[in-house]
């Protein structure tokens, strides 16, 4: 997910605004929020969770 970001950065930071990712484990999600959140701070952008 992290070279997603990164990608999808390359297009222009202003186009990436929030990653929005779906995860009903509350132990995953706060591992993707730790891995994730540094490199989505890096570009501006947020990370949006929802809920199934």
């Amino acid at each position: 997910m992290q070279d997603v970001i990164r990608v999808l950065a390359g297009f222009g930071k202003e186009k990436l605004s929030s990653v929005h990712l779906v995860e009903t484990s509350p132990t995953l999600r706060a591992l993707q929020e730790a891995r994730l959140e540094p490199e989505a701070r890096k570009y501006g952008c947020t990370l949006e969770w929802h809920h199934l």
